[in-house]
């Protein structure tokens, strides 16, 4: 990649043009930190890390069109953006003009107009772009919000997080099909590929914290056993029953953390206190094979471990139980475990049971594959898994991007962040993007950015409790493998 110092100052006015919204979240200062950190060189460069990121982003912005449509797109933009310094040698439709000669010769690498940048080229620095870069922005920008809106993200003493897993289909490429696999039972040269992903959220304001992504055939628990590592001290991590694994649930405390978790059935649990009619104390004991099996692959795990075991039952659904390893009922109560959100309107209550705020994250996995589309498909460009990658993180970072703005819109205007649309705000950012792209800094700050956020804090969400999608196959069991099916949680309703 060679250095172009007249093409490097056209293209580092992507994030000031295409994603000016976000301009005082990606500051230049966060690039930094971000190179830093991840011990990534920034190249003077049209296809610099840094620009690669804001075409990631730009490419989940644009999600109809193709990688070479995208460049296009953008560079529409930039070039007829406010103060946009274009080359002596263009004219106003952005092409070179015939009347003057280049001051270069057209044999010259670095090319004649200045900017272009080829969709091949694009492609070729796609495959390059360390996934640690990314990884490590999605953390300095974490940080930056927790800094800022400390509130956002904490209840009482914890910081809350949640943990779940997801899978999506791939373009039926034979590279994608190589890399993540297929589906039980999907060998036919039909069938799509499928990507797991394991991600930890803020659930508060729905905002993804880190993420794994790996092939079909690694489990949602292996990737889980990789985000401990980004835990700290007093974090509380609600996860779903899925997740109920000794060697996951003993990492989480031995990083002094905490988690809430659906008890499964089955499990060898001895009461060793009783603290309530529903609630108790037990000793889990884990099976003596897998025990051996832990410790053999080096993971230091206890004999036994002490949880506190609240038993609760929702109309409409089988009895189930709360496992934590929070002992002492005064530091969260029973209550604040499995308070219902209908019990939270009649109450007057903002924030449900803390197990039910688990469901966030079933929300955030909804917009991003639905609302960002890239569920289908036929709506992912890539296919390679290194671009794959590039593409999801794009993703991911746009949809960080469109909740801080959402949660800087609830703040001003003191609501819950998760009580306005994202649908609607994601369709108010791309109605604006030709507008804030066009204006200059001075009217982008002062205006059109505050203006942005007075219309997202108008996008509320009714409150209605109890209010859920539906799920047929919760009332079906689940078959489990051998002859075990898992009883459902859901009761049919049968009419009378």
């Amino acid at each position: 990649m060679f250095t172009d110092e007249r093409r490097h100052k056209v293209w580092s006015e992507l994030g000031q043009c295409e994603l000016s919204c976000f301009r005082n979240i990606l500051s230049w200062d966060v690039f930094q930190e971000v190179a830093e950190r991840a011990v990534v060189k920034v190249v003077e460069c049209p296809l610099s890390v840094v620009n690669l990121a804001w075409l990631g982003i730009a490419a989940a912005v644009h999600r109809t069109l193709s990688w070479g449509e995208v460049l296009e797109q953008v560079f529409e933009l930039v070039s007829e953006s406010e103060g946009f310094s274009r080359p002596k040698s263009m004219g106003k439709t952005g092409k070179v003009d015939k009347k003057k000669k280049p001051s270069v010769t057209n044999h010259n690498p670095h090319g004649t107009q200045g900017m272009s940048v080829t969709e091949e080229a694009f492609a070729q620095a796609r495959q390059k772009m360390p996934m640690r870069f990314w990884m490590t922005l999605l953390m300095v920008l974490g940080e930056r919000f927790e800094k800022r809106r400390r509130d956002m993200v904490r209840w009482k003493a914890f910081r809350l997080l949640a943990l779940d897993g997801t899978d999506f289909d791939l373009p039926a490429f034979n590279a994608l099909k190589s890399h993540f696999g297929l589906p039980r039972g999907g060998a036919g040269a039909g069938r799509a590929p499928k990507a797991r992903m394991a991600m930890l959220q803020l659930p508060l304001t729905r905002m993804p914290y880190r993420y794994e992504l790996a092939p079909w055939n690694v489990s949602e628990i292996t990737l889980a056993q990789r985000l401990l590592e980004h835990l700290q001290s007093m974090d509380l991590v609600l996860m779903d029953r899925g997740f109920w694994s000794y060697w996951l649930m003993a990492g989480v405390a031995q990083r002094k953390a905490f988690f809430g978790i659906r008890v499964k059935v089955g499990s060898r649990l001895k009461t060793v206190k009783r603290l309530g009619p529903k609630e108790r104390i037990v000793l889990w004991t884990p099976n003596p094979n897998r025990l051996r099996m832990w410790r053999a692959a080096g993971h230091d795990v206890p004999d036994t471990m002490e949880l506190r075991i609240i038993e609760y039952k929702i109309p409409g659904f089988r009895p189930s139980a709360i496992a934590t390893n929070v002992l002492d009922p005064k530091v969260i109560s029973r209550d604040d475990w499995t308070r219902l959100t209908t019990e939270c309107a009649a109450a007057g209550h903002l924030l449900p049971g803390l197990y039910h705020c688990r469901w966030e994250i079933e929300t955030t996995f909804r917009e991003l594959k639905k609302t960002q589309q890239w569920d289908r498909p036929h709506w992912l460009r890539s296919r390679s898994p290194r671009s794959i990658e590039y593409e999801v993180a794009g993703h991911v970072l746009f949809y960080f991007l469109t909740r801080w703005l959402i949660a800087e819109a609830a703040q001003k205007t003191k609501q819950d962040p998760r009580r306005l649309s994202f649908l609607k705000t994601l369709r108010a950012l791309d109605n604006a993007v030709p507008v804030l792209s066009r204006a200059n800094p001075r009217r982008l700050t002062k205006m059109l950015l505050p203006n942005l956020l007075e219309k997202i804090a108008t996008f509320k969400v009714p409150f209605r409790p109890g209010r859920h999608y539906s799920r047929p196959n919760d009332t079906k069991p689940k078959y489990k493998g051998g002859n075990y099916y898992q009883q459902p949680a859901k009761i049919r309703h049968v009419k009378a």
